[in-house]
């Protein structure tokens, strides 16, 4: 490892799987990374701190003040990467703009080529449609505009628009537009790109600025900065299938938080293979807690499988009063459901942020190292805590439907090899 305030990144993400999502690729550089989910875990100790600062389900203002209650956490490392989501969910222009004034210029590019999110003209698109026309925008925001600009605009931000000419174009002419820019007052600076090599230019660019400045993106960029700041690591990797085989003897259980129909779908193609148990939590259990003459018999299904190292997935049921709001809540109620198995699970998937923070918080997994990709956007952790589990997260709508049928055949070759 580097030495600390020498090489040193920190990145501020809203929720938990996105912190993953977008430290893993410095791990695959062999950068050292760990994943906090308090602040007091943020220490410049390692090359890459990845903190979720959960601020997506807060408001504007509540985002605000958490950021700065955390800014001086900041101050001793050399790099900051404010994490955005690519389609502009939750509060991130206005927790941008809250980092203004401490590290100066926001470098914005949320584009993402892979996942179908691209920026031009200074407006997200998702697979060639605008982001104001997708379900999910209308759905829920139709009180900010789908414009990168405007919504930096509004939190009192001079911002500079970079069209795709002039990132494919002379970079050392770019770069002396960007600072002369911020010299002249502008807060932020939003770049227009398509593709890898649009995002490769703005990293190699602005990895070169003279001037005080940060980076808020998605994870799309950090893929293309981390090559550029950790290409000297030569720290020996963790070798990910002897770390798996040495949780191999235990139960393979899948918590499904996400509201997404990805996730849903992959659970229910992993349930059909016949080879797992699968738990639907009613709606009301959840809302009830222990308070619930049936919280104790469900508690105690978990319980057993995890005792039987039968591998698990756990659904959230939705009955007619379910509301899209309880997300939070139901997060929090299986969290409590788990906590008495929770160090007799060999690996756990967390699906969702929510999910993912409730029931590492819960139980006492505020510290983890960042081990792997093992798919696009799906990563593998090993928790600080003794005993407990290793930690996969997902992000709801990442993966195919395959998804949790190929991390469980690479978990069974874990289990093959231990037999053996």
């Amino acid at each position: 490892m580097t030495r600390p305030q020498e090489h040193t990144l920190v990145i501020v993400a809203d929720d938990m799987t996105g912190a993953a999502d977008c430290a893993v690729a410095f791990s695959k550089q062999n950068a050292q990374v760990t994943l906090v989910a308090r602040l007091s875990q943020v220490k410049p100790d390692v090359d890459v701190v990845a903190l979720d600062f959960n601020t997506r389900p807060l408001t504007e203002a509540q985002a605000i003040e958490r950021m700065q209650e955390g800014a001086h956490h900041f101050e001793h490392f050399k790099w900051l990467y404010k994490k955005i989501d690519s389609t502009l969910r939750g509060n991130w222009a206005a927790e941008t703009a809250s980092l203004v004034a401490q590290k100066g210029l926001a470098l914005v590019a949320p584009a993402f080529p892979e996942l179908g999110r691209s920026v031009v003209g200074g407006k997200v698109f998702v697979n060639g449609k605008p982001l104001s026309e997708t379900e999910t925008w209308q759905a829920e925001h139709t009180d900010k505009p789908a414009d990168i600009t405007e919504q930096l605009n509004t939190q009192g931000l001079q911002v500079m628009h970079i069209p795709l000419a002039l990132v494919r174009g002379d970079r050392e002419l770019l770069r002396n537009q960007i600072e002369s820019a911020a010299r002249s007052g502008t807060g932020a600076v939003v770049f227009d790109s398509e593709s890898q090599q649009d995002l490769h230019a703005i990293a190699s660019v602005t990895l070169s600025l003279t001037i005080p400045a940060f980076w808020a993106g998605s994870s799309g960029l950090a893929k293309h900065l981390a090559p550029l700041m950790y290409r000297a690591q030569t720290t020996t990797a963790t070798n990910t299938s002897e770390l798996l085989q040495q949780h191999a003897d235990r139960s393979f259980v899948v918590i499904i938080g996400s509201l997404s129909s990805v996730s849903s779908t992959q659970a229910d193609v992993l349930f059909k293979t016949g080879e797992v148990e699968r738990i639907t939590l009613p709606s009301q259990v959840l809302r009830e807690r222990e308070a619930h003459p049936d919280w104790h018999q469900w508690q105690q299904r978990v319980r057993e499988c995890v005792a039987n190292q039968r591998d698990l997935i756990l659904k959230i049921g939705r009955d007619d009063l379910y509301d899209p709001h309880e997300g939070t809540y139901f997060s929090h109620s299986i969290a409590l459901l788990v906590k008495p198995v929770i160090h007799h699970i060999g690996t756990l998937l967390l699906t969702g942020g929510e999910t993912a923070r409730a029931v590492l918080v819960a139980n006492d997994i505020d510290r983890m190292h960042l081990i792997s990709e093992l798919d696009a956007g799906i990563t593998l952790a090993r928790a600080t805590a003794p005993a407990a589990p290793l930690i996969i997260t997902k992000a709801g709508a990442f993966g195919i439907p395959t998804t949790l049928i190929e991390i469980r055949q690479l978990l069974n070759a874990s289990r093959a090899a231990l037999v053996e």
